[in-house]
């Protein structure tokens, strides 16, 4: 037999299994930023990437702002009603544990 395999075959996927990605109310935009190819991002790059889709449809009016620049560290800001914001610093974070930032940071 032969065994084709595409880019997508060779990056690890997150599961997501019982993450819920419905945000609350209360949140009325999240922003990623990230640096495009330093390891720092790997994590939170393979995040998005598998699971963007799923996010985004549970969520169809949130502004999901993907922010990518050279060097830039890795944080997740979720703003909230009243205009609070709350910062993660998600650099160096592998998909599952910016998965599991990214929940909370949706529940809050």
């Amino acid at each position: 037999e032969i065994y084709t395999l595409s880019l997508h075959d060779a990056l690890p996927i997150c599961t997501v299994g019982a993450m819920s990605f419905k945000a609350s109310k209360a949140l009325m935009e999240l922003r990623v930023h990230l640096c495009q190819s330093s390891a720092a991002s790997k994590g939170v790059r393979e995040f998005w990437a598998a699971n963007y889709a799923k996010i985004k449809d549970a969520n169809l009016t949130l502004p999901i702002l993907l922010r990518e620049s050279a060097n830039t560290p890795a944080r997740l800001t979720a703003t909230y009603e009243f205009g609070v914001e709350k910062t993660v610093d998600v650099d160096g974070m592998s998909s599952a544990d910016f998965g599991a930032a990214l929940e909370k940071a949706l529940k809050a």
